[in-house]
């Protein structure tokens, strides 16, 4: 479980990092780029953090529920609980969703989009489309007894 997590956790980071990095694209390159397929999910999470909207490219961070239906590397399914950045789209604006009213400790229905390569079977790129407030009473499970006890304490 835990080599599973460190590898979901590795491929989002390198991910995120090569997104940032961003390039110019050779006509040759652009007809070697795979069709992306879009996987699209919504958990439930903890806000830990807000996004600077000043930064290149936001993000909030998040304490998320388990995600069964989430398709990884090499396409085994499921993501187990984890305090995850969800990054803003890097290049549109316009699919930034608005976090004015997101505050840290708040529950929240978090969608988020990734561009999963088909041919390489791991994801590409991911971000953060949509979030909507939940009831303050609303109970989160992060899927041990250890994490139950980190819902009321405030901390994973």
């Amino acid at each position: 479980m835990i080599n599973r997590l460190l590898a979901v956790l590795v491929v989002l980071a390198c991910v995120t990092k090569l997104a940032a990095c961003g390039g110019s694209d050779t006509s040759e390159q652009q007809a070697a780029t795979p069709e992306f397929e879009v996987h699209r999910y919504t958990t439930r999470a903890r806000v830990e953090a807000l996004a600077d909207l000043n930064a290149q490219r936001p993000q909030v961070s998040a304490f998320h529920e388990p995600i069964p239906e989430f398709v990884g590397p090499k396409r085994e399914l499921g993501m187990p609980a984890m305090i995850m950045p969800f990054p803003f789209h890097e290049t549109d604006r316009s699919k930034w969703p608005d976090v004015s009213e997101m505050e840290v400790g708040q529950k929240v229905n978090m969608t988020f989009e990734v561009l999963f390569n088909p041919e390489t079977e791991l994801p590409a790129a991911y971000y953060l489309t949509s979030w909507e407030p939940l009831p303050d009473d609303t109970q989160l499970t992060f899927g041990n007894e250890a994490d139950a006890g980190a819902e009321d304490a405030g901390t994973p």
